[in-house]
């Protein structure tokens, strides 16, 4: 039997776009193991998750090995041991640098195209890690061709190392809906526009705040739903209009 590792270390974060990528392969994977489109008999998938105080969730055939380590010294000491002589998915670029057997999913460029959305340990870090695994990996896994032309333009990662996979999107059809929110920001239904995403300086979100007040539509409120991380996004988006409604974190996915 043949066995697939994966880097477990999105169980111990906070929830965002990545973490939520690496849940959705890996809810993937143990449901085509549980209906045998993978063949159970063939092969094994174990999550290699760090230390943590979080409630690792149950997969029907996806076996979870726990470590005594949490952190950088996790990622790049502990990781590639436990699974020594096997192939090793980090789903995103939080890897070890020395695992040569192993397949990595980069999401884009960011770090380096756009170095002002990141605090300067963040970017020189990840930078530095993404040069080594174009090296040392088999394969980058990016989402689209304007990543793999950026990763290969800023990082030197080359061609024939980079595959698209585009990324799902039906996971907000299992988010149960949360009509209370509503209420809670006085927003109407069918009467604002949402925006979604961590609140990075990138996203721009003062361009979609004078975007919806060139559309002149008064009863049309706009409501933006994420999170700023000061430690990862440096000093985070740009303060918007004073009327936009803000909700946070009060979406939960």
């Amino acid at each position: 039997m043949k066995t697939l590792y994966v880097n477990g270390k999105f169980l111990s974060q906070t929830t965002t776009g990545v973490q939520r990528y690496a849940a959705g392969v890996v809810e993937a994977w143990d449901n085509d193991l549980d209906s045998g489109r993978i063949d159970p008999s063939a092969y094994s998938i174990r999550l290699i998750v760090p230390k943590t105080d979080k409630e690792i969730p149950r997969f029907k055939r996806i076996t979870v090995a726990p470590s005594v380590l949490r952190g950088k010294l996790w990622e790049q000491v502990e990781l590639p041991l436990r699974s020594a002589g096997g192939l090793l998915f980090s789903p995103y670029a939080a890897a070890p640098v020395f695992k040569s057997r192993q397949i990595v999913t980069i999401h884009d460029a960011g770090v380096a195209a756009t170095p002002e959305q990141y605090s300067t340990l963040f970017r020189g870090y990840y930078a530095a890690v993404y040069r080594s695994l174009g090296r040392s990996c088999i394969s980058l896994v990016t989402d689209s061709q304007f990543s793999k032309q950026e990763l290969h333009k800023y990082f030197s990662i080359p061609f024939d190392k980079l595959i698209v996979i585009p990324p799902g999107c039906d996971h907000l059809l299992k988010v149960p809906p949360s009509p209370d929110i509503l209420n809670r920001f006085a927003l109407e239904p069918g009467k604002f526009i949402l925006g979604v995403s961590s609140q990075s300086p990138i996203k721009n979100f003062d361009g979609l705040a004078k975007a919806w007040k060139l559309l002149g539509r008064p009863e049309l409120k706009l409501a933006i739903a994420g999170k700023t991380n000061n430690r990862v996004f440096g000093h985070g988006a740009t303060v918007l209009d004073s009327q936009v409604c803000v909700l946070g974190l009060c979406l939960r996915w």
